[in-house]
């Protein structure tokens, strides 16, 4: 029986990697647009929130990393970024618990933010010199855009869940979060 569950986990893990990454792939085909959902943001800060920490900072990592390697960023600006994220998502699970559309916007809006700010000082610590008014307003309308989009893509992955019968590791220490 336990083989079974590690064999589940392990599917529903690759699948929603390889996910991930086509929809790095689909969004690097797209025109440029005026605002640019960060969909990879949305699925770390929900790992962050409800797998174990070794398990989401991995699949961070490789995220991140394929999304530096997409965008053409600087190597390592997204894998670290996105890292950073499921930690703090992860450490903020107990407190800040994603149950509602109304609160996975809010959660993804904020981490967002975040993400911009990690970027922002990464570039100021490589010497990058950006102009602060219209990174912030491209932050702030890829926050929206990606908070806006996040209730879609989270119910996405529970759905992947219940058709896999996953739970995740939230769900196995604490029965009284739900999301």
């Amino acid at each position: 029986m336990r083989k079974t569950g590690d064999r589940i986990k392990m599917v529903h893990l690759v699948l929603l990697t390889l996910s991930a990454l086509t929809l790095i792939l689909l969004q690097g085909s797209l025109p440029a647009l005026p605002v640019t959902p960060n969909l990879i943001l949305i699925i770390v800060t929900y790992i962050g929130q409800f797998y174990s920490p070794i398990t989401g900072l991995v699949i961070s990592f490789i995220l991140g990393y394929f999304l530096d390697v997409a965008t053409g960023t600087l190597l390592g600006l997204n894998s670290f970024s996105m890292v950073s994220l499921c930690y703090l998502s992860f450490v903020l699970g107990k407190r800040i618990v994603m149950q509602s559309g109304l609160a996975q916007i809010l959660t993804v809006f904020i981490f967002s933010i975040i993400y911009s700010g990690i970027v922002y000082s990464l570039f100021s610590f490589f010497s990058i010199n950006i102009s602060i008014y219209p990174f912030v307003r491209t932050a702030v309308g890829n926050g929206i855009a990606t908070a806006i989009l996040s209730p879609i893509l989270i119910t996405a992955i529970k759905r992947m869940e219940r058709i896999l019968r996953f739970e995740n590791e939230r769900d196995e220490g604490s029965k009284d979060i739900k999301v």
